[in-house]
Parts: C-alpha cells; structure tokens; sequence
C-alpha cells in the first residue's frame, strides 16, 4: 500500500533531506535516472549489470542505480541503505522534492531524474569582513546562508522627487496567460502595444523605456518607434544609459510559481518548506490584501500573492517586487529635478515600497492611437474605413471609435469632399509630421477643399 498521508511525506522528506546537509560532497556527481537506463557516480560507472536493477511497481516504472565502490556505509546512521533506497521511498510516496534531493524531468535525456543542487560554502581565503551595498537588499534569511553573521546595519530610503509623477494602473492584460501564451495573447498585445505609443505621444513623443517580460519584449521589437527603448526583467539590473528617459513604463511582472520557490527554498536552506499543494495538480499562492500608498496619505486596496512558508516568500519577493524595484531604478527618478521630469508608469496590480501619485483602472486605448503616431486623427468613420482598412473593416466598426483622443500638438482642419451632398468632416493633425493636411487628404480621399 502507497502511503499517501500528509504526515508521512514529511517524514519522509526530512529523513531523505538529512544526509545531505552535512555530506553533500559525497555525492556530488550523481546522478539517477529511471527508465530505462542509469547515469551513475562516474564515468567510469554503469548500470548495465540486471543484477543491480531493482524493480518497482510505480508508474515510472524499473530503477536503475550504479553505486561507487565500497557502497554507503555512512547512510546507515540515517537508516537508509543507499541511493536506491532514496529513490526508491521518493518515488513510491510520490515525493518530488525533498530538500536539496528533487526528481524531476531532463529535456535532454526525456526520462525522470534524481536531482541534487547544493550551496558552495564562502571559501576561506574570502571569509573576511565584507560590505554589502544594495537597493534591493534580500532578505536577511537569505543573505544567511552563505553569510551567517550577516547585520543590516543602515536601511537608506529616499523619498522620490515632486517632478517624478508615478501612476499605477490596476486589472491590465499583463498575466503570462493574456499577453505571452493564451488564446487571446495576440489581442492584449496590441492593445498593450497602443497604451505605449498613446503615452509616448501624450509626453510630446520624448525618450522613452519599456520593460516588460521577455516574450512581450521579444514580440514589441519592431513594432514601435525608435525612440522607445525595450528591456526585460532580469536584465536590466546597473544599466544607467535610461537615466534621462522622459517616460518609464513597466508591464507586467517576474512572478515564479510556488513549486519554483519552494526549490530554490529547499536549496538554499537544505530543509523542507512549507509547502503548497502536496499533488501535481495546479497550486497557486494565497491571496491577502494589500494597500497601495498614494501621495495624499491615503490607500488603494489590491489582492497580492503571499507564500505561507517566510523563507519561500522571501525568495518570492527577490524574484518579483525587487525586481520590479530594479527596473523602476533605471529612469533614475532620485536624480530628477524639475528641468527633468519624469512619468513613471506601473502596469501591473503588485504593491510596492513606494508612494504613487495616482491609480486607474486599465482602460482600452482607441485604435485612433495607430493613426495618431503616423500624425492624423479622422472624425469621419467612412473615410477611416477607407485609408485605414486594416484597423477598420467596415463603417460600424469605425463608429466604435467616437471620442478623439487628447493628445498634444494636435490641431483640427475642417475638410470637405468635392460633389453633391458632401458633409464637412474634421481631421486632427500634427503638422511637425504632416505639413500640408490639404494634400495629404487628396491623396488618399481625392479632390477637396479645405474650409477655415
């Protein structure tokens, strides 16, 4: 009968993790694979010996384990035999990680394995006293592990300048599912890919820096301005050539699933978190309520993540608030005064240590906003629909688009088709890229006239 009760795995977790913390080295190298053949201690090892498989009823079916020579004796304290008892209790109580020792799947070799992952000890010649400098400090559990007599001696905040204007904007289409790999990912990117160019044309189409998560980065390329830079988390830590952007955006966030976090947990700290979800199905973290300072010294309430186990939600924390808080830094906002203004803009729903100046709810920005990047904006559904018929199909999709965008450096002429029965229409235009409104609109309209 296969144990499957709470109480036992974590038995069985903490009496596989203890030989590891104290001698790892011993079996650093090894690895274990089932079906249907083993890697083993060495090169020099194989498994090719049936006298040495052992068989086992679970669904992944035969294990096959070399062993080095003169075996295990030293496991024995712990009551376990040898590595193949290790693997054997992991996959028969169907316990995928136990502190540094985790079964997984190799790409490479498409087969189940057991996998070991350590912490390498500060070697002596660096074992001297040590300043770490930081904006985004870990936490002092972490820091531990390799740095055990870690103090936190000054906590330095800074408060952000008046000419940085901060916006947060809640519920965007900015999850993995919305904008990389979901069934509606393609819409939500566009309309994301609007929001940038409607805020780069409302800061008078300035320097601007996007940072988003690598696949939204991936897919922006190309598709916008020069002068709008794109980054991505996770590689966008000390870069200072963004430090004179008028407009920062961030979309979205680095977030780990909780089964990631716990690895890492379990890695760093060679102990067992507290885990969420004992089975393969889907876990996701627990949701609490948190509050977004605004300036004016009240809050907005939001629904964050929070790992139960503190070490896991510390990892969790590096991985996604500080990264966030790594990203905001590249605009520089301390440095700004007011001949340097900065608008920064969070599109995403996390809390982070900082004040904001004002939050909205997302909003989906008009298609007008493509035709305003290339300068002109049309009243007139049938004419949109006739230079633009790749945004609109047909007259009542056009008519969906009734309210002008506000943008500066925009002004309206007033233009009439030459023949019976023609109503005056109005067109927006921004003369720094279209000079001559009049002959713009002959061209793709045909005769007219414009009225002043």
């Amino acid at each position: 009968m296969r144990l499957r009760a709470a109480w036992d795995n974590e038995s069985m977790r903490r009496r596989l993790n203890s030989p590891f913390q104290d001698r790892w080295l011993h079996l650093l190298g090894t690895a274990l694979v089932l079906v249907p053949f083993a890697l083993g201690y060495s090169a020099a090892a194989r498994a090719d010996d049936s006298s040495k498989v052992e068989k086992c009823d679970h669904k992944f079916g035969t294990v096959a384990v070399s062993e080095p020579q003169g075996g295990w004796l030293y496991l024995r304290q712990y009551n376990l035999s040898s590595p193949s008892e290790l693997l054997r209790t992991m996959v028969q109580h169907e316990i995928a990680i136990s502190g540094r020792l985790q079964i997984g799947t190799s790409d490479k070799l498409r087969q189940r394995v057991l996998t070991w992952r350590g912490v390498a000890e500060v070697t002596k010649q660096f074992q001297v006293p040590t300043m770490c400098l930081d904006a985004t400090m870990p936490d002092a559990s972490i820091i531990k592990v390799t740095h055990p007599r870690f103090r936190l001696k000054v906590d330095i905040r800074v408060a952000m300048p008046a000419s940085v204007r901060i916006r947060q904007i809640l519920r965007t289409p900015t999850s993995q599912t919305k904008l990389i790999d979901g069934k509606h990912c393609e819409k939500h990117r566009e309309e994301m890919r609007r929001y940038i160019l409607q805020r780069w044309l409302e800061v008078g189409r300035q320097k601007t820096l996007v940072i988003t998560q690598i696949g939204y980065a991936e897919w922006l390329r190309g598709k916008l301005p020069a002068e709008i830079a794109i980054g991505h988390y996770n590689a966008i830590a000390g870069l200072d050539q963004y430090r004179d952007v008028r407009l920062e955006i961030l979309i979205g966030r680095p977030q780990p699933g909780p089964k990631a976090v716990e690895a890492l947990a379990a890695t760093l700290s060679g102990l067992m978190p507290d885990c969420i979800g004992d089975d393969e199905r889907f876990n996701w973290y627990p949701r609490i309520r948190r509050g977004i300072r605004l300036r004016d010294g009240s809050g907005v309430a939001v629904m964050g993540e929070q790992h139960p186990d503190d070490l896991c939600e510390a990892i969790r924390q590096q991985i996604t608030e500080a990264e966030l808080m790594q990203a905001i830094g590249r605009g520089r906002a301390v440095n700004r005064d007011t001949s340097s203004p900065l608008d920064l803009d969070l599109a995403l729903d996390v809390v982070l240590p900082i004040v904001v100046g004002e939050v909205d709810i997302w909003k989906r920005p008009s298609l007008l906003i493509d035709t305003a990047a290339q300068g002109v904006m049309l009243e007139s559904a049938i004419d949109r629909v006739h230079i633009w018929p790749e945004l609109w199909p047909n007259v009542k999709a056009a008519e969906r688009a009734k309210r002008i965008p506000s943008l500066p450096g925009f002004e309206p002429v007033t233009y009439q088709l030459v023949g019976p029965k023609m109503n005056r229409r109005i067109g927006h235009f921004d003369r720094s890229l279209i000079p001559n409104p009049a002959a713009w609109l002959e061209q793709r309209l045909g005769p007219l006239r414009i009225i002043p």
